[in-house]
């Protein structure tokens, strides 16, 4: 079920799911926020689909897992108020279908202690450190870029990954 509206706001105890692959919520004409809270956000098989146009995101999964993808072109860091999952070593999945990721802003992505993948779809989409403002930092991280990976930012370090092992992996 699509839905269409102006701005929207989920917040549920239980987890926030969809059924089928297309847009779940669509907030691009009016470019308006969107900000689900739930027990987890899609899941590994069925991830959330939403198109927020330039509209503000806040994201944050209380118990499990963050399963999101975004539609619709270029997503900017900045656009993202919120991204965090209450849960340790928690699987957190940003995908950006059909369009790049401009990470210019990693200050609202509470990750230290999770699984973070970022993925951008798409010929020639890359995932761009473009800001100054700190490193992405999470337990295990996975950069997923269907074009480059990019530095254009002035960070001396743009990821910081913690986990023991493979903790960055660069696809």
């Amino acid at each position: 079920t699509l839905i269409t509206a102006t701005s929207f706001t989920a917040d549920f105890a239980g987890a926030i799911a969809q059924n089928g692959a297309t847009t779940a919520i669509n907030t691009t004409a009016a470019n308006g926020p969107i900000t689900l809270t739930g027990g987890a956000i899609g899941s590994n098989t069925q991830h959330f689909v939403i198109q927020p146009g330039s509209g503000d995101l806040t994201i944050r999964a209380r118990t499990s897992d963050i399963w999101l993808d975004v539609a619709g072109g270029t997503l900017h860091g900045s656009d993202i108020l919120n991204l965090q999952a209450d849960a340790t070593n928690a699987n957190v999945s940003l995908t950006v279908l059909n369009g790049g990721l401009d990470l210019n802003d990693v200050s609202h992505f509470q990750t230290a202690n999770d699984r973070l993948t970022l993925r951008t779809q798409g010929v020639g989409n890359n995932i761009d450190f473009s800001g100054s403002g700190g490193a992405l930092s999470g337990g295990l991280v996975v950069l997923n870029a269907a074009g480059s990976i990019l530095s254009s930012g002035g960070e001396a370090v743009d990821v910081s990954a913690s986990q023991l092992g493979t903790a960055l992996t660069l696809i």
